[in-house]
């Protein structure tokens, strides 16, 4: 991941603040939760937070996912830990995503509890 990161700082896709956020995030989750995030688990998700930061700096809005997104994340037998990692997530990050990018951000928590089997 860490290479990832350096990608993105470089070219100037993140600032020097949430390249050291990330890597809080990427130290957090290993400590917090036991998971390494690595280019295989968490490489759409280190993207994705990237740019979502980025839009946050720069006032830019982007539209809410669609309403059967947000209800299937909300039924999936997976959502209370999705809600507690994004918790975790967030102050990891000292960061809070508007509503518009949260949904987005549980998908890719609700991935890592798939592909690591949290329970």
């Amino acid at each position: 991941m860490e290479e990832r990161l350096n990608v993105l700082r470089e070219a100037g896709l993140i600032t020097e603040n949430i390249y050291e956020k990330l890597n809080n995030m990427i130290v957090g989750y290993k400590r917090t939760y036991n998971i390494e995030l690595t280019e295989d688990n968490a490489s759409m998700m280190i993207t994705h937070l990237s740019q979502a930061m980025m839009r946050v700096e720069r006032n830019e809005k982007i539209n809410e996912p669609d309403q059967g997104i947000v209800e299937e994340l909300m039924s999936s037998e997976h959502y209370a830990k999705m809600e507690e990692m994004y918790k975790g997530t967030c102050e990891m990050l000292d960061f809070e995503f508007p509503p518009e990018e949260k949904w987005f951000v549980f998908v890719h928590i609700g991935k890592i509890i798939i592909t690591e089997t949290i329970t």
